[in-house]
Formats: C-alpha cells, structure tokens, sequence
C-alpha cells in the first residue's frame, strides 16, 4: 500500500472545502511483507526530530518529523527541516515509484 499526494489549497476562494486533495492509493503496491520491512526500517532508522515552533511562546510541533531532501525546507512559524540525503530503503522507494510511472520525488517527509 502506498499512498502518493500533491500539495493542493484545500479551501476555494469563498472558503468552502469543496477541493479534494491529490491522492492516488494502490493496494498492491507493496506485498505485506514489504510493507512491515519499510515500516520497521522507518521505525528504527529514520531520524525524526522534535521540532518546535512560535505560538504563544515556543511550542513543540505534535509530531516527529523525519525530512530526507536535497534542500532546506522551511515551513510554519519558525521551523526548518535541514537537508538530509534519503536513505538506500527510502531511495529503493522513490525509485520504484518512477519505474512504476507515479513520477520522479527527491524528498520525503515522514511524520510520527
């Protein structure tokens, strides 16, 4: 399973949700055994952080975050995800995504 999506504004210009966000899911993409080898490696492997951001003071973002990119990615109030090279299981991804025909990525964000 995999799930693959694209950065919309989820909100029209009158303020009304009415649009969907770019998501592609494939039940097969990988076999369950895949599934729980990445899942394990992200576990175990990634380099999440606790970020924090300005909100009434410092305050921690309610996640983990993990960015492998060739760049800095600066977002939100105060927070930059410094750049990082993607892992050889996260690379195999990325790779097996362009094969497939879903595109070419050079970044990841994973959140925990």
């Amino acid at each position: 399973m995999v799930s693959i999506g694209a950065t919309k504004p989820l909100l029209s210009e009158a303020g009304a949700s009415d649009i969907k966000p770019n998501v592609l899911y494939i039940p097969d993409f990988l076999t369950p055994e895949e599934a729980e080898d990445l899942l394990r490696r992200i576990r175990s492997e990634a380099d999440f952080r606790q970020n924090y951001i300005q909100l009434y003071g410092k305050k921690a973002v309610p996640r983990l975050e993990a960015w492998y990119g060739p760049w800095d990615y600066a977002y939100s109030k105060g927070v930059t995800l410094k750049a990082a090279l993607a892992p050889d299981y996260l690379q195999a991804m990325m790779c097996r995504l362009k094969e497939c025909g879903f595109g070419e990525y050079d970044a990841v964000l994973i959140n925990r």
